[in-house]
């Protein structure tokens, strides 16, 4: 525990740069001022372009002959579209917008956390701050308050998001008298039915295990940049990895079945598909679990990889250092690469 103290010496001061920093930044600013407004009139505009709202398709019925002793009659039922159809469409399709949302939240989350903490170390290291500042911060300090830092902005950023979209439904039901919900109808009320405080914690751990697995991987790459242009090559193998994990998601929630469930156990792809296969029902509580340890085991590793060789990676100059001399310099220090 000492030790573990020792290396997130100066934890605090780079949590709050970094933090300020991305507060500050002109692009920050402008992006989330397009997203607050996009969400303030997207309702009442939504409202404004969508013409009258069709009434629903009523239920049909269907003569079905029967003999009787007596002769010929004819009975009736009354039968809905949905039992009529088999009633597996609308489930179906519900349970792959389920996949479809939480798989896109994901990957925007991680994407946004990859660009940033890749850029920023890298462009510490290249412009020789990173030098000053390991004399009074350790290296294990500087990437564990950039991860945390970028993950407040985040959580800022989307609470601002939807602050801003909850006040443009509210005042298009107050002066439009109208308002958009996105679970709307039979199919939408069945999956609220099952969202509740725990799914929305199966959410939350998901995403925060993934994450971190994304952003201590894009701080391990970023600082094995030695020069302004291995950002982008650095920045967008992180971004294919995840981008490879989010289509596969996709496609396991569109199959379903033992595929879903498999996928849900696999490093990297678990924190797309278990917590909606979780709400869906496709996936149960103890193998939730199963899949949060085996996706916190692989951030220990990348944690513990990160601690062996980051320091070392922090004062590399040179051509980029690939995955493999990476795993050399983890093996035998500085001299491996």
């Amino acid at each position: 525990m000492t030790r573990l103290k020792q290396n997130l010496t100066g934890l605090g001061p780079v949590l709050h740069f970094s933090f300020t920093q991305l507060v500050r930044a002109k692009g920050n600013i402008i992006t989330l001022a397009i997203f607050m407004l996009a969400a303030l009139v997207s309702v009442p505009a939504a409202s404004l372009l969508s013409g009258p709202a069709s009434p629903p398709e009523p239920d049909y019925e269907y003569a079905e002959p029967a003999r009787e002793s007596g002769g010929l009659s004819v009975s009736y039922s009354v039968v809905s579209q949905s039992e009529h159809l088999g009633g597996g469409g609308e489930k179906s399709s519900g349970g792959y917008f389920v996949q479809l949302a939480h798989s896109i939240l994901v990957m925007m989350v991680s994407i946004m956390s990859v660009s940033y903490i890749t850029g920023a170390v890298a462009e510490e290291k290249t412009s020789k701050l990173i030098e000053l500042l390991m004399v009074s911060v350790k290296p294990l300090a500087l990437i564990v308050g950039k991860i945390l830092s970028v993950m407040l902005y985040m959580l800022m950023t989307f609470a601002l998001i939807a602050l801003c979209f909850a006040l443009s439904n509210t005042i298009s039901s107050v002066f439009l008298h109208s308002s958009l919900s996105l679970f709307a109808g039979a199919d939408g009320a069945s999956l609220l039915a099952g969202v509740n405080a725990g799914t929305v914690l199966a959410a939350l751990v998901s995403l925060l295990l993934g994450y971190l697995t994304f952003a201590i991987a894009a701080g391990l790459f970023g600082a094995a940049c030695s020069a302004a242009e291995d950002v982008q090559g650095a920045a967008g193998g992180c971004t294919v990895l995840i981008m490879l994990a989010y289509f596969a998601s996709v496609v396991a929630g569109a199959v379903g079945g033992p595929v879903s469930t498999v996928c849900s156990l696999v490093p990297v792809l678990s924190v797309f598909c278990a917590p909606a296969q979780y709400v869906l029902g496709e996936l149960s509580l103890p193998l939730l679990c199963l899949s949060w340890v085996i996706q916190a085991a692989c951030v220990a590793l990348l944690a513990l990889l990160c601690s062996r060789i980051y320091a070392a990676l922090l004062i590399y100059r040179g051509s980029r250092v690939r995955l493999r001399q990476m795993l050399r310099m983890a093996r035998g220090g500085k001299e491996a690469v």
